[in-house]
């Protein structure tokens, strides 16, 4: 079945969910100088000043309502993004992803100079979505800002995974993995919009927050699986192979609760297509590995239960071969596109970032059926080019910047 409107109805449903419009009214109430969130409940009126801090590529829109929420009783906020916007009373920081630059280690430093400026009558509420990895980052003593984006550079380019690619960058950083957090006497607590399987919050803009232990032993293992060492920077491997045992390990520990995540978005598109008579499921919010792995699990499932809409989420990665323009979502597309044609299936299917932006590329992802196939396809997904083929077919799906981000959201109309 071939319905591109209907299944982009559906998407943007899903990603409407998770906008930090729809998430803070739901997730907080606050009258009376008592902040609520689920069970637990914060008397804002006993401390002397209420600090709003953030990173990620939903912070923006977060503080937006926050500051609506709570209005004068904020003394001070600060939010870093990949993007600039203007909100009263928020200071809003320009930082860039996915590969960390000068600006990252400004906004790292300023958050640092913020938290070891706050005090016991001081509370903080901090604002945690997916970016902030490299959004905010100071490298250990001995690792320059050069080492540390060669380093990030890298990851992207071996087909990591995001837990992978945290651990190592949180071992070579004095921001990730709790130690932002253990600069501080403050109280506070962690709003968190989940972009990683399983919404592990050790894991989620590599827990600046949270208490983290990596050992070294932990990152050699990874650096041998992916034969990263002969390509690492030297200052990294002198770390690794040096006697020091260098161990990261912060205990100071902050209330984190999740408000949004790829499964509740999911969910979302779930109703809206019950609500149209589709028999409709939800096959899995972890789905993550190779693009041409993911395409053979989506096409056995279209096989599997048909005339069903189908969702999934996660984020899959691509090892780049070639120098073209598009991104995880565009090339899964191409992949799915090749299966449905092989084994001559009409079904349309989509797969879009929630952040708006996939790759290297200013589209979200793409929706596709099989008239869109054409001969040319190998040649596109050999140049890893999945842009510029989805291009000439009108398949692409431009939302730009979110505001949020919650991984990718697919679906598959059989």
């Amino acid at each position: 079945m071939c319905d591109k409107d209907f299944v982009k109805e559906l998407y943007l449903a899903a990603l409407e969910s998770v906008m930090p419009r729809s998430l803070v009214p739901d997730a907080l109430s606050y009258e009376s100088g008592i902040l609520q969130i689920e069970e637990s409940s914060f008397d804002l009126n006993a401390y002397q000043h209420i600090h709003l801090y953030g990173s990620g590529k939903a912070s923006v829109e977060m503080a937006r309502a926050l500051k609506k929420l709570l209005g004068a009783k904020i003394s001070k906020a600060c939010v870093i993004s990949n993007y600039h916007d203007s909100i009263e009373g928020v200071e809003v920081l320009e930082s860039t992803h996915p590969l960390p630059s000068q600006k990252s280690i400004d906004a790292g430093s300023y958050l640092i100079d913020a938290f070891e400026a706050m005090n016991e009558e001081d509370f903080f509420i901090y604002l945690l979505s997916g970016g902030s990895s490299a959004l905010i980052e100071k490298p250990i003593f001995g690792v320059s800002l050069e080492d540390f984006i060669a380093l990030s550079d890298l990851l992207l380019k071996q087909g990591l995974s995001i837990d992978e690619m945290n651990i190592i960058r949180t071992y070579f950083s004095d921001i990730k993995g709790g130690a932002l957090g253990s600069k501080s006497v403050a109280k506070g607590m962690v709003l968190v919009v989940s972009d990683v399987i399983g919404d592990d919050l050790q894991t989620i803009g590599s827990a600046p927050l949270l208490p983290c232990h990596v050992e070294k032993k932990t990152v050699q293992e990874l650096v041998d699986k992916y034969k990263l060492f002969n390509i690492l920077p030297k200052s990294m491997q002198n770390i690794l192979i040096s006697d020091n045992i260098l161990e990261k390990n912060s205990e100071r520990s902050y209330p984190h609760f999740l408000i949004a995540s790829n499964h509740k978005a999911l969910q979302k598109a779930q109703k809206i297509a019950a609500t149209q008579a589709k028999s409709v499921r939800i096959i899995s919010d972890r789905v993550q590995g190779d693009v041409k792995e993911v395409a053979d699990f989506i096409l056995e499932t279209i096989q599997r239960y048909p005339d069903e809409v189908l969702l999934f989420g996660g984020e899959p990665t691509v090892i780049l071969q070639g120098d073209g323009k598009g991104g995880r979502n565009q090339e899964l597309t191409l992949w799915v596109l090749k299966g449905l044609h092989e084994k001559g299936i009409e079904a349309t299917f989509l797969s879009a970032g929630s952040d708006g932006i996939d790759g290297n590329s200013n589209a979200a992802g793409a929706v596709v059926c099989l008239e869109d196939y054409h001969d040319s396809i190998d040649a596109y997904l050999e140049q890893n080019d999945s842009y510029h083929y989805l291009q000439k077919r009108d398949a692409l799906i431009m939302t730009g910047e979110s505001g949020t981000n919650v991984m990718d959201i697919m679906i598959a109309l059989t």
